[in-house]
């Protein structure tokens, strides 16, 4: 009986930093994709042999059933509409309740947290050097728009900015519950560097996801008063480096010289300007039918009515837009045109959960609003990256509790 509880032991510490390398190896998904799914794959075949009964009171039921009722819809509206190819799309989106599945078994160990940052800070070096070597080689860097871009920073910018984003909030947790005065001023110099690369490679939402986060901190302070001071000094600095970054204002008008900027010149060269134009106008002229149109099809539609967009810079600037065939960059909105309106009011009661059980706590309440805003501007569960970090969070909110539960 010794022998067997002692295995157990064991096994529970192996699975508790086998599901931290697997966070850790989430931020480096579009360049090892693999990875985390042979790691998804080893720590589902050994959950069933840790999870406790009592284990599963730990499961967020609200949350679980309600994002298991949209994969169900989902396959549901595929399945009696024959759309097979959407089926890729909604296996996706599975890690998600996996994921939240495999973080029951671990309830005291703060370990999963720092190996997310600890991949994120490593991303973030890799990035760093390959901005060092373009330099030296070329003598220039820039960052604004162009293909070189996702290579050097070694992925897509606002994937890459919410990557450091999490990061962020989870140092400044960590730092604030740690106990060691050393530790904590490395957590707080990482949440430094976190957020000034995220300012630096001008990840726009990210920087704005940021900016929202610091306002609400005043709500969760006991001194109302000195918070808005430091909050609004902090953000107007924040503010004042956006606006002096070449990259940002650059990226502003999609890399093309301007004399004059106003607000029509960057609606026109913002891309979701005309995603969500097309979008409204495929809306306005019909009703989505109760399961939508597919996933594939709302594409399609959405590059019919670019081909017939009349407000594009010039056809070069149209053409760009049909070969690379833009989604809805929204998720709210994916879901609505491509599965329907149950589907998007399923999704919308997920995270009215979400912000309900994570109000009390300032970091999870952060998190859940920095995904919310994610989800309005980009289609984060149309691909493999932003399904692991969609999950991530979702474990990560699970071990932010009292801290001192946490070792």
């Amino acid at each position: 009986m010794k022998h067997i509880t002692y295995l157990k032991e064991r096994l529970n510490k192996f699975y508790i930093i086998l599901f931290s390398i697997f966070l850790a190896m989430i931020p480096f998904t579009e360049h090892l994709q693999a990875v985390p799914n042979i790691l998804l794959g080893i720590l589902i075949l050994i959950f069933p042999f840790i999870i406790a009964q009592s284990e599963w009171k730990n499961l967020n039921k609200p949350i679980f059933y309600s994002l298991l009722a949209l994969i169900i819809f989902l396959f549901l509206g595929a399945f009696i509409k024959e759309r097979w190819n959407d089926f890729s799309f909604i296996f996706r989106i599975l890690i998600v309740p996996i994921i939240i599945l495999l973080i029951l078994p671990i309830k005291k160990s703060i370990l999963p947290l720092y190996a997310f940052v600890s991949g994120s800070f490593l991303l973030l070096l890799a990035s760093v050097i390959n901005l060092i070597q373009n330099y030296l080689s070329f003598r220039t860097l820039q960052l604004d728009v162009g293909g070189d871009v996702n290579r050097l920073l070694m992925g897509e910018r606002p994937y890459l900015g919410f990557v450091y984003l999490i990061s962020f909030c989870i140092c400044i947790y960590l730092g604030k519950n740690s106990k060691s005065k050393i530790l904590t001023r490395v957590l707080y110099s990482l949440a430094l560097i976190f957020c000034g690369f995220i300012l630096f490679i001008a990840a726009r939402l990210s920087m704005v996801s940021l900016l929202v986060i610091l306002s609400i901190s005043i709500f969760y302070a006991r001194n109302k008063k000195r918070a808005f001071g430091i909050t609004f000094t902090i953000i107007f600095i924040l503010g004042i480096i956006m606006v002096s970054n070449p990259n940002f204002i650059s990226r502003l008008t999609a890399g093309f010289e301007q004399d004059n900027i106003g607000i029509q010149k960057i609606l026109v060269f913002e891309p979701r300007f005309h995603i969500w134009k097309c979008t409204s106008e495929i809306i306005k002229n019909e009703t989505p039918p109760l399961f939508g149109y597919g996933f594939r099809t709302t594409i399609d539609k959405l590059v019919d009515c670019y081909a017939s967009h009349d407000n594009f810079i010039n056809e070069n600037h149209k053409k760009f837009f049909i070969d690379s065939r833009f989604n809805t960059h929204n998720q709210f909105l994916n879901f609505y045109l491509s599965s329907g309106l149950i589907s998007v009011l399923i999704f919308i009661l997920f995270f009215f959960y979400l912000f309900r059980t994570s109000r009390k706590i300032y970091t999870s309440f952060a998190l859940v609003l920095a995904l919310f805003l994610f989800c309005l501007l980009e289609n984060v569960l149309s691909r493999q990256l932003g399904v692991m970090l969609f999950g991530a969070v979702i474990s990560i909110l699970q071990l932010i509790r009292n801290p001192s539960k946490l070792n």
